[in-house]
């Protein structure tokens, strides 16, 4: 059973009483060893300073500003890429259209070429000349001769015409095909040069990433070693205070540590030392520091959109997965239904395992301390560890 840390001044009182049974301060000792070293484990790392955790933390916050630059400007790059596929879409959509209308064209032209040819031919074979074609026109006599003139000269007109229309759309044809040409060589170019872009963009975000992974595993290693080292001291600092304890303790008490008293059995198994113990948590906070702890174990996982771990997380994913982990399963995915649970918590007066939102409900994150949380920030990066300072969020929850 955890020990009630709310006993602790009035027992260390009684324990300077003749008439104390000594199993009662090695409870007093379990109590102080295990919260010393839940304070070590949980809270210190936070407000401890490092300066070289300091230095990588700055040096990760400098590199994901550069990696969300470069990831504006490739969007960016991106949509105008598709607009020009678009365009080029259309461009070759008109150039198909356009060769539908030439080859019509042309086979008009070929149509009126061959009726000229025959006509050319009919006047060579009547003797090169168009004479016998007025001779035709007076054998009628020369009353209908003005009627077969004025169809000589309609036939000749409609010549004309069609001669002149193939000419104009030939022409035409001509010239869209030029242009479409310049065009498309133009978009050509175009094209490749956002290919050119991207791909740049794509090294540079593949070289600043690969940066800010080596920074946050050295911001991990550099925690992990702060947090056995505060462990390890608190742990020392814990043993001694339960020794000095002990020895304060009247030697008249220690018949009664045979006896298990029925009030203190569930103390007496756990003794005097603290070693091997599980680390108690503060009452009403133990799930809430256990899911900011397992989040903290996911640091440089991928943000994934929709993922709730174990591998990948968005932001209320971590979240999910972070307190199922901690012994409260089933929350929901989603900000919008996060913000409506627990109490609201006034932002001077955050705790480890609270949760933090942004104003738009569009971001959230787990609070670990020293003025720091835990967070799958966005498509590209990894779960990391971020200062309120550097990272707006405007609201808290407490689970």
């Amino acid at each position: 059973m955890r020990p009630n840390l709310q006993h602790l001044q009035p027992t260390h009182a009684t324990a300077r009483t003749a008439h104390a049974p000594r199993v009662r301060v090695s409870a007093i000792a379990v109590a102080v060893a295990g919260f010393a070293l839940f304070i070590a484990t949980t809270i210190s790392p936070a407000f401890a300073p490092a300066t070289p955790l300091a230095t990588k933390r700055a040096q990760a916050a400098a590199l994901d500003a550069q990696v969300q630059k470069i990831e504006r400007t490739a969007d960016e790059l991106q949509e105008r890429y598709r607009g020009q596929q678009y365009e080029l879409t259309k461009i070759q959509s008109d150039v198909a259209k356009t060769r539908v209308e030439v080859a019509a064209t042309r086979r008009s032209l070929g149509v009126a070429k061959v009726n000229l040819t025959g006509r050319a031919v009919a006047v060579y074979q009547a003797g090169g000349s168009d004479t016998r074609f007025v001779d035709v026109a007076l054998n009628g006599g020369f009353s209908t001769f003005f009627e077969k003139l004025d169809t000589i000269q309609r036939v000749g007109a409609r010549d004309t015409e069609i001669l002149g229309s193939v000419q104009t759309l030939n022409a035409k044809v001509e010239a869209n095909q030029r242009a479409l040409a310049r065009n498309l060589k133009k978009q050509s170019k175009v094209v490749a040069a956002s290919k050119r872009s991207k791909a740049k963009i794509d090294a540079v975000r593949a070289e600043r990433t690969a940066k800010l992974d080596s920074v946050n595993s050295d911001i991990r290693a550099i925690m992990e070693q702060q947090r056995a080292a505060a462990a390890a001291a608190a742990a020392k600092a814990a043993r001694e205070s339960a020794a000095r304890i002990q020895a304060a303790a009247p030697a008249t008490g220690a018949p009664d540590a045979s006896q298990g008293g029925s009030s203190t059995g569930s103390s007496s198994s756990s003794g005097g030392d603290s070693s091997g113990l599980s680390i108690p948590l503060p009452p009403g906070s133990s799930v809430a520091a256990a899911a900011a702890n397992a989040a903290m174990g996911k640091l440089g996982s991928p943000y994934v959109w929709a993922a709730s771990g174990p591998d990948s997380f968005d932001c209320s994913g971590l979240v999910v997965w972070a307190f199922a982990q901690a012994g409260r399963p089933g929350l929901p995915h989603s900000t919008y239904a996060l913000i409506n649970m627990g109490v609201e918590v006034p932002m001077d007066q955050l705790q480890p395992g609270d949760l933090l939102f942004s104003n738009s409900l569009g971001h959230m994150a787990i609070y670990i301390g020293g003025g720091n949380f835990v967070h799958a920030p966005h498509s590209g990066d990894v779960v990391k560890v971020t200062s309120m300072s550097s990272y707006r969020l405007d609201r808290a929850r407490r689970l």
